[in-house]
């Protein structure tokens, strides 16, 4: 009787200590996932930063073309006044 009782406490201790690793892998694979989507989501953020700022970038230059433009119409105008 006392063999059978040792088995079966070895394949509880075996059981549960399966049962850790699983749980432990677990809490791993959704810490993981967890960090994984973060990382995605501040990437998201920086690509529109970026976009945003390229955007802001390609307006200003837009800016100073029109402006220029005005101001050589604006010469040209003048000129033709003169004369």
């Amino acid at each position: 009787m006392p063999l059978k009782k040792k088995k079966k406490t070895r394949q509880k201790k075996e059981i549960s200590g399966i049962a850790k690793i699983v749980s432990s892998a677990y809490n791993n694979y959704k810490k993981n996932k967890e960090q994984n989507k973060i990382k995605e989501i501040k990437l998201q953020k920086l690509e529109e930063k970026n976009s945003i700022l390229k955007e802001k970038k390609e307006l200003k230059i837009w800016e100073e073309r029109l402006s220029k433009e005005s101001n050589k119409i604006k010469l040209v105008k003048n000129k033709r006044k003169r004369n």
